[in-house]
């Protein structure tokens, strides 16, 4: 849980970042030997440093990105309901017929009975 949430809290962070510096650096903050002969940025074709139009909207494009890429990621998990309970009827009892049955003994009498089977 918490490595899931720092994850995604790098990633937002970083694509924040990314998309400052690309914004800050879109040829209007001019770094190195400068036109007037100083380190730094800041005179580059009449712009005098400072965020301008395109910057900001490059700039609140990236970090709405980032909002929505980071609620996204965090949106709450639905899990499938569990399947309904189902009640099966009880089997019907078994059904029991008797019969009436004989055998003949060794010393040669019959011998009678009921018998009971149940389907």
């Amino acid at each position: 849980m918490i490595k899931t949430f720092l994850i995604r809290v790098v990633l937002a962070a970083g694509l924040v970042l990314a998309g400052v510096s690309g914004a800050a650096a879109g040829g209007h903050g001019h770094w190195g030997h400068g036109h007037y002969g100083h380190w730094g940025g800041g005179h580059y074709r009449g712009h005098h440093g400072g965020w301008h139009g395109d910057d900001v909207l490059i700039g609140a494009g990236i970090v709405g990105g980032a909002i929505l890429l980071g609620s996204l990621l965090t949106a709450p998990r639905y899990y499938d309901a569990p399947p309904p309970v189902v009640y099966y009827a009880p089997p019907p009892p078994p059904r029991c017929y008797q019969d009436r049955v004989y055998r003949y003994l060794p010393d040669g009498r019959i011998q009678w009975g009921t018998r009971t089977t149940c389907y």
